[in-house]
């Protein structure tokens, strides 16, 4: 179900050790056991939706951002099927999106916004959590001077957001 390469996670850093330098707050986690979220996309009537990009990110804000092992970004195949790999034990959102920039998926403004039509679900070590999203009804969020849409499972979007169906 999809290939490995259809996933964006994060971006690789190094960091620098000195000798005798006092490395504070530094965590290190390793696992061989990744994990795994193949998944499918259809829209309303059950086909397969592949012109979309499904982003997945955890639900602690403190952890988005660019570089964030806690995003990632997948597009679904020409059977609607997608696979993100590798993301860390947490609680996260998933959404489909319809229009979005390289990059743009790893905002806080953008992710917050979208929350409210996102599915939430918990990731543990090693695990595999197959998903399957449903589009709905699409929504067009007007953010800095360019709209970014949606599909969201649920209706109510709260004005402030000055959103509205597409056309």
């Amino acid at each position: 179900q999809g290939d490995s390469d259809q996933s964006v996670g994060y971006a690789p850093r190094t960091i620098e050790f000195r000798a005798n330098h006092h490395v504070a707050e530094l965590e290190l986690v390793l696992s061989d056991r990744p994990t795994r979220i193949p998944g499918t996309l259809t829209d309303e009537r059950g086909r397969p939706a592949t012109d979309y990009a499904v982003v997945v990110f955890a639900s602690d804000r403190n952890r988005w951002g660019y570089g964030s092992r806690h995003l990632a970004m997948a597009r679904p195949d020409q059977n609607g099927a997608f696979l993100i790999e590798k993301l860390p034990p947490a609680e996260y959102f998933a959404i489909a999106v319809d229009s979005i920039e390289e990059g743009e998926w790893t905002d806080p403004e953008l992710l917050q916004r979208m929350q409210v039509g996102a599915t939430r679900f918990t990731l543990s070590e090693g695990e595999r959590k197959p998903l399957m999203l449903k589009l709905t009804t699409a929504m067009r969020v007007q953010r800095k001077s360019k709209p970014v849409r949606w599909q969201t499972r649920q209706r109510p979007v709260e004005a402030q957001w000055r959103c509205s169906s597409p056309s």
